[in-house]
């Protein structure tokens, strides 16, 4: 999977618009958070990100969003997940979607949170047990511009 959708974005480098590419970004982004690489996954959702903004993607702003929080849930920083959750959730919230596309959007950012949730809970069982190391490097810590960005 992590091949073909590298293969996608390069091929929709070449040859798509900047939205091809910007979802070739989250793709990436997505598959490296459930490979468990959160800073390569973060790379990629702040490529999304990057892009969105440039091209004024603002139909799907609402995806870099998911992503940025996926890549720092799975990094440890659930503070700066649940910001860019919150910023997912009031992008797509002022979207007219199809039922079907929401419920797609909505899922995919309940997962996410459930990944914030289930993060949190395990960081608190091994903070009692093992004086609070996560096992995750410390946790993605965010670059000073990212929190202050809309």
């Amino acid at each position: 999977m992590l091949n073909l959708a590298h293969t996608s974005r390069y091929h929709w480098g070449l040859v798509g618009t900047p939205k091809n590419r910007a979802v070739g970004e989250w793709q990436l982004s997505r598959i490296y958070a459930e490979l468990g690489q959160p800073r390569i996954a973060l790379r990629f959702a702040k490529l999304c990100l990057a892009s969105c903004k440039e091209n004024d993607l603002s139909d799907i702003l609402h995806t870099a969003d998911e992503a940025m929080a996926r890549a720092y849930a799975v990094g440890g920083n659930y503070r700066e997940a649940r910001v860019y959750l919150e910023r997912a959730r009031t992008r797509l919230d002022s979207l007219t979607l199809d039922k079907g596309d929401r419920k797609v959007y909505l899922d995919q950012i309940a997962e996410t949170e459930t990944l914030v949730v289930d993060g949190r809970k395990e960081k608190q069982h091994q903070g009692k047990s093992n004086s609070g190391r996560d096992g995750r490097m410390g946790g993605i810590q965010p670059a000073s511009a990212e929190t202050s960005d809309n």
